[in-house]
Parts: C-alpha cells; sequence; structure tokens
C-alpha cells in the first residue's frame, strides 16, 4: 500500500510517521508550504479568548506571542492536540466543523464577557466571524499566515503516478484538491489517476475532484482523520485522546 500526502510538510511528516507504524509506504509531496506573517503588535490580554480553526493558525500564534493562559476555542481534535503541544492551558473544542465551533463560542460565552480574537489563514472555509458578530460578539480577526500553492509536481512525482507507483491520496481540504486537480492538468497526468484512490475528508472536497478520472473517490463519513483512513481499513490513534 502506497499513499502520496499532500499536506503541509508538519502534517505529512506527522502523518508519514504514524503510517510508517503501520507498515504502510507514504510518499512526501506538499501542495501548500505555510509562511507565517508578520507579528502585530497588540495587546492579547485584551481579548476573552482566542479562536482558531486550523493547526496553523495555533503554530504561527505559538511561534510569536508568549501568552498561554488565556482561553481558547478550537475547531477539532487535531488543533487541539496541536495547542496542547505548546502548553495551552484552557482549550475547548468543537470536535466538529466552523458551525459546530461557532455554537460552542455561543453557549460557554456571553457578548459582555469581552472581544475575541480570531487568528486564520488568508484561506478559510466557513465564516465564524460573521456568525459571531451576528449573535452581539465583538470579534477581531488577524490573518496570522499564508498557504501558499505549489506551482507544479516535482518529477519524482510525475514518475511515481505514471509508473502506478501510488495506491491513494487523503484529501484533506477542498483548496488542496483544487491546486490538486490544477497541476494534474499541467502535467498532463489525467489518465494516469485511473489506478489510485482518492480519500475525501469531506463531501465537499469530493465535489471538488472529477470522479470520472480516478479509480474510485470515497468521502469520510465523519471529518476526522481517524474516519478518513478507515475508507482503507487503516485504523490511527486519535494523538489527542
Amino acid at each position: 500500500m502506497n499513499v502520496l500526502i499532500t499536506r503541509p510538510i508538519e502534517d505529512a511528516k506527522r502523518l508519514a510517521k504514524q503510517l510508517h507504524e503501520k507498515n504502510i509506504q507514504t510518499f512526501i509531496e506538499p501542495l501548500i508550504s505555510i509562511s507565517y506573517n508578520h507579528k502585530k503588535d497588540i495587546n492579547i490580554r485584551q481579548y476573552k479568548a482566542l479562536i482558531f480553526t486550523s493547526s496553523n493558525a495555533v503554530r504561527a500564534f505559538a511561534s510569536q506571542y508568549t501568552e498561554r493562559d488565556i482561553q481558547i476555542f478550537v475547531v477539532g481534535h487535531k488543533t487541539a492536540y496541536i495547542a496542547r503541544t505548546f502548553d495551552f492551558k484552557a482549550i475547548k473544542s468543537a470536535n466538529g466543523d466552523v458551525e459546530k465551533l461557532s455554537g460552542v463560542v455561543i453557549n460557554d460565552l456571553k457578548p459582555r464577557d469581552g472581544p475575541l480574537l480570531y487568528l486564520c489563514g488568508e484561506h478559510i472555509s466557513g465564516n465564524i466571524e460573521t456568525i459571531l458578530k451576528n449573535n452581539n460578539f465583538q470579534v477581531d480577526k488577524i490573518v496570522n499566515y499564508k498557504a501558499i500553492a505549489a506551482t507544479h509536481f516535482s518529477n519524482e512525482l510525475c514518475q511515481l503516478i505514471k509508473n502506478n507507483e501510488i495506491d491513494y491520496i487523503p484529501f484533506y481540504s477542498s483548496r488542496t484538491a483544487h491546486i490538486f486537480n490544477e497541476l494534474v492538468k499541467k502535467a498532463n497526468l489525467n489518465n494516469y489517476l485511473m489506478n489510485i484512490i482518492a480519500l475525501c475528508l469531506s463531501p465537499a472536497i469530493n465535489n471538488v475532484l472529477q470522479s470520472d478520472v480516478w479509480r474510485t473517490v470515497l468521502t469520510a463519513e465523519k471529518q476526522t482523520e481517524q474516519d478518513l483512513f478507515k475508507l482503507i481499513n487503516v485504523e490511527l490513534e486519535d494523538p489527542s485522546s
């Protein structure tokens, strides 16, 4: 079993390690690279809580600010796990998506408690800022990292695909799926995907991929990495548990 990992390098290495422990061969080809934006000179203590909808936003914040005792709300298990590795003390996870995270914040806090700071990348799915503002919360947003798209496949990856050496490609975001589609066209590889199974974390990702060029396209029942790999009978441990 050969798996192509297209995640940003830190997440790719973590996943590759887990798969290697299952004796699964992996190839890493990040389709997105992460660049942290310049630090904003703000007083974090003026905020009642911080909101993160991605692990990269947590990493970017932790690299620039020392505050760890402030309440933080995160979108899911993996983001909570990353936050714990940076020694955040008060973490509330929605274990789901942006809509669920909005509900957690609204249930736990009141607008009068104080302003909230939302840290995120340039490309986001869902709009938690608007949802919270519509519920009378004061929300400031800082884009603290950029996710830069790859412009081409490596020669090694092109050869792997042409030689039918890739069995599975997991996709974690619609943007990555879009990037993959564009680079496949650029490299004239559309006719070489018929032996590859695409694994989608959500129906939205499935909608981006062209199902007729793949062996098949599968979608996880729940939006977790564990459910994604259950599609191919690979049991991954949840590092956040």
